[in-house]
Formats: structure tokens, C-alpha cells, sequence
């Protein structure tokens, strides 16, 4: 059977003396050493320490403050940097373009417009955007940081489908009225077009033919408002009397 060890344990308390034993032991040192007793409390001396500690903590931390806006302050005046490239392809007749910003600085805004007319600027992911402008002009892109900084970048828009389809000819037979078509743009949207009669009734294309642009009627009445649009939704109106 294993015996127990004995250990002894020894604890070390530590004495602070007080203030009044502290003052007594300044006093016998003084007497000891020949010298004439403090003039100045012991209570007050230690009251300045503390004080100056304090005001120590105190000015080390202004200083980092200080240091800290000191390194910030030139970002106070960081423009911001990007790039716009346009995206191939414009099936739809309208362009996309692409924002992309670098930099550490937040983003405060980012505003597309051509003249007067303000076009929605979609986030897309960290610091890339989009935008789709609606009209052909000088489209002005300007990037705002949270540093109220902000720089501005021009873009020549011109490739937006405006024109609307046009009529190249059109004739009757056999009670059917055949119109040809064409457009410049972005192509006729044969699926849309319709005609209405003076009585308001709608009526439809009885046949189409997408490579000849032709667009027949049945049973056309003696007159229609014919309304041909294009994938863009630029219509060309037709009003047609029939003899």
C-alpha cells in the first residue's frame, strides 16, 4: 500500500501597509538620515502620482487618436478609380454597360444619366455595377465615395434602336390586304402586331413572312389602324383606308 507524501505548504502573504505606518516610516528614514521632515504629505504625494498616471493614460491615448486621423487623412482626398466597358451584344436594342471601382473606399452612389433623364444603376456584386441606358446622347457616369469624393466619366451612347419599322408597300386581292415591312434595327416583333377597326375590334395577322417582311389580312374591312412594332417596342402606325 503506497503511502501518502507529506507536503508542506507555505503562503506568502503580502503586508501593504497603510497610509499612517507609510507616513511613520518617511519620518524615522528622515530622522535617521538627518534631514528635516517632508513638507509635503504623504497623502498628497500620492495623490500627484496617481494624477500624473492618469494624465499620462490620458495623453498616450490623444496621441494615437491623433496618429490614427494623421494616417487616415489622406483618404479624405482619394477620388475614385473605375473602369466602363460595354457588353457584346444588343439583341434587345439596348446596351449594357459595366461599372467596375477599385480602391478601399466605400461607395456613397453611383448615378448614370444622358441629359436630363436618370437611368437605374443595378449592384451586380462587391464594387461592380450596371447600367442600361434608354436614350442615345453623352451618358455622364459619376462614382461618389463615402469620402464625398467623386469623379465623373463620359459615354457615348448611339447604338440604341430609336427608329420604328417602316412600310415599303402594300396592296389588296381577293378581299386580302398584304403589307411588306422592314426595319433597321433590331427586327419586327410579327408575334405583336395587330390592326383595329373603326368599331374597335381587334384583329390579327391571318400569316407573316419573317425573310420577305410580307403581313397578310383576311377579310379586310375598309379601313384599319395597323400597329407594327419592332423587339424594341417602337410601333410603326398604319391608319389605311380600303377601296
Amino acid at each position: 500500500m503506497a503511502k501518502k507524501k507529506n507536503t508542506n505548504e507555505y503562503r506568502i502573504r503580502e503586508h501593504e501597509p497603510n497610509l499612517e505606518t507609510a507616513e511613520q516610516m518617511l519620518t524615522n528614514i528622515f530622522e535617521e538620515l538627518k534631514l528635516e521632515p517632508a513638507s509635503v504629505p504623504l497623502e498628497v504625494m500620492l495623490s500627484y502620482v496617481k494624477y500624473r498616471r492618469e494624465r499620462y493614460k490620458l495623453q498616450r491615448a490623444t496621441l494615437v487618436v491623433i496618429l490614427i486621423l494623421f494616417i487616415m487623412l489622406p483618404l479624405q482626398f482619394i477620388p475614385p478609380t473605375f473602369t466602363v466597358t460595354q457588353l457584346s451584344g444588343t439583341e434587345t436594342g439596348v446596351p449594357t454597360y459595366i461599372i467596375k471601382l477599385s480602391g478601399p473606399m466605400p461607395v456613397a452612389s453611383v448615378t448614370a444619366s444622358v441629359d436630363d433623364a436618370l437611368f437605374p444603376v443595378t449592384e451586380l456584386g462587391d464594387r461592380v455595377y450596371s447600367v442600361q441606358p434608354m436614350q442615345n446622347g453623352t451618358m455622364n457616369i459619376r462614382v461618389t465615395l463615402s469620402n464625398r469624393q467623386y469623379r465623373d466619366a463620359s459615354i457615348q451612347v448611339s447604338n440604341i434602336d430609336t427608329s420604328t419599322p417602316y412600310l415599303v408597300s402594300s396592296n389588296m386581292e381577293d378581299n386580302r390586304l398584304y403589307l411588306y415591312v422592314a426595319d433597321d434595327g433590331t427586327g419586327i416583333d410579327y408575334n405583336r402586331i395587330y390592326a383595329e377597326e373603326l368599331d374597335g375590334t381587334t384583329v390579327y395577322p391571318s400569316s407573316w413572312n419573317v425573310g420577305t417582311g410580307e403581313i397578310v389580312f383576311d377579310n379586310a374591312s375598309n379601313a384599319l389602324n395597323v400597329y407594327i412594332p419592332d423587339t424594341r417596342g417602337n410601333y410603326l402606325h398604319l391608319v389605311l383606308t380600303l377601296n
